[in-house]
């Protein structure tokens, strides 16, 4: 694996359990500090995007997003539990990444709409006329842990 990767990777995963998990009223966990996370996931997301265009040949989307023929096959090896080894992600995993890749995408853009109608308001929830991000972000959040 990629050593940038990893760093990513477990990054990502501790901001999002924290900011999604943390309870507490906002003066105990201010969503500022939310927002702020956030921006960290988009940053990281960004990185692992382009990283997947041009990066090494084993972070490449090209080297791990197999046909749905192939992707069926492997499915059906992994039952008879003879699989067979691949030296990137196999066709499931790579599948899988590109499922929380897309996932978290739409978790960080709905998050720029973020507002909690009393103390904090994003800049970018006044380019929407309603509050659709309000209801699918916790969903979205869910999903992804």
């Amino acid at each position: 694996m990629d050593s940038p990767v990893p760093l990513g990777i477990s990054g990502g995963g501790i901001d999002l359990f924290y900011t999604t998990k943390t309870s507490g009223a906002p003066f105990l966990f201010p969503v500022e500090v939310h927002a702020q996370a956030g921006y960290v996931v988009i940053g990281l997301l960004v990185f692992r995007w382009l990283w997947g265009a041009l990066g090494s040949v084993y972070a490449r989307f090209r080297t791990f997003l197999y046909p749905s023929a192939k992707t069926v096959a492997y499915s059906k090896s992994l039952l008879k539990r003879q699989p067979s080894a691949y030296a990137s992600h196999n066709p499931l995993g790579g599948w899988m990444v590109m499922l929380m890749l897309l996932s978290l995408s739409f978790q960080a853009v709905s998050g720029l709409f973020l507002s909690d109608d009393i103390f904090f308001k994003h800049r970018s929830m006044a380019y929407l006329a309603t509050g659709w991000a309000a209801g699918l972000e916790p969903c979205i959040s869910s999903i992804v842990i």
